[in-house]
Formats: C-alpha cells, sequence, structure tokens
C-alpha cells in the first residue's frame, strides 16, 4: 500500500506541467471577457477577468479570474501586448486544469513555471482513474516528484482515496459453513 501510495503521488506531481513550463515551444492561450496589461517595474502584468480558460497542448484550465506576470518586457516596442517568460500565473475562483486524464480542483492555484511548482488552495482536490487526494492546500513539486498535502486550519485533514484493496484471502466462513471450533485440552495440574 505504501509504494502505491508514492506511485500515485508521483503521477500527481507530473500534473499541470506541458504547455506551462517557462521556456516552452508550445503556444498557450488564455481567453477571457475582458483582459487588462499593466506594466509594473519594468515587469507586465496581464488580468483576466471573467470566463477565463487556457488552452495548451496538453491541457486545459478555467477560472473567474487570472493574474499573469511575466519577465520584463516593457520599452521594446512593438504592441505592447508581447509576453516575457511566465513568472507567475494566479488563478482564482472555481479552478479547474485538466490533462492528461487527471483533473485538479481548488478555490485557487499559483503556477510557478521556472520553479517547477504549483500550489493548489482551499478545498484542493487531484483526481484521476488511480485515486483521489484532497486537502485545504496541496503542493506539487515537480522536479522533486513530490506532493505536499496540508489539512487546514479549520481540522480538516488531508486525505487520499485509492480503489479498493482486493481481497487477500482472509474472508469470513460462509453463512452454510460452519467455523472449526478448537477446544483447548490443556492438562491441569
Amino acid at each position: 500500500m505504501h509504494s502505491r501510495l508514492l506511485v500515485y503521488f508521483n503521477l500527481v506531481s507530473c500534473l499541470l506541467w506541458t504547455g506551462l513550463h517557462a521556456g516552452s515551444a508550445q503556444e498557450t492561450t488564455i481567453t477571457s471577457d475582458r483582459l487588462e496589461k499593466r506594466t509594473v517595474e519594468g515587469q507586465d502584468r496581464f488580468y483576466f477577468y471573467d470566463n477565463v480558460q487556457v488552452v495548451s497542448q496538453n491541457m486545459t484550465a478555467q477560472c473567474d479570474t487570472m493574474e499573469v506576470f511575466t519577465e520584463g518586457r516593457a520599452g521594446q516596442g512593438g504592441t505592447g501586448l508581447e509576453m516575457g517568460a511566465i513568472r507567475v500565473i494566479y488563478a482564482k475562483g472555481h479552478v479547474v486544469i485538466e490533462q492528461a486524464g487527471r483533473k485538479a480542483y481548488a478555490d485557487a492555484a499559483e503556477i510557478l513555471p521556472a520553479d517547477g511548482k504549483v500550489v493548489l488552495m482551499g478545498r484542493a482536490r487531484v483526481v484521476d482513474k488511480e485515486g483521489t487526494v484532497e486537502g485545504h492546500k496541496i503542493t506539487l513539486l515537480k522536479g522533486e516528484e513530490r506532493a505536499i498535502v496540508e489539512g487546514g486550519a479549520s481540522g480538516g485533514r488531508p486525505k487520499v482515496i485509492l480503489p479498493s484493496i482486493p481481497d487477500l484471502g482472509a474472508s469470513a466462513a460462509k453463512p452454510s459453513e460452519k467455523p472449526e471450533v478448537v477446544e483447548n485440552k490443556e492438562e491441569t495440574p
């Protein structure tokens, strides 16, 4: 059972990386009902509002609002909508991320592509055919192939739901069969 949990956490920790990973040659498209771009201290910040959808070659995501902070490209001409490398993504409200048969749900998510880190916060849950992991906060660390699941301050505990354990042969006797009774025949002195 312990090795099965480790395998499951290794699968979970690989979630989200293709398509959001820094330097990826794959195109990622983010759409929303409204987009606002600001340049603050030489860094571009994109704010997506309402009905946010992310589509990449190997994943999709949805949320209510999203903030994308990039490395600075200000002052380099062009339309002003070009993006440098993605530094951090904040997704908020009804976050759903889907990739390769897995889905992650949370109230909010912080994605740090260069660090290989995703933090799901608030009713966080990752589901795939192997099972479900739930907690208040789930941190996925790609480079370490590790997931950290934390409970909430209100006493909620992390939980893993796995498929049923197979019969190990220790099942109870059938109702029509009477169990064998062994009497203790110790001699008394």
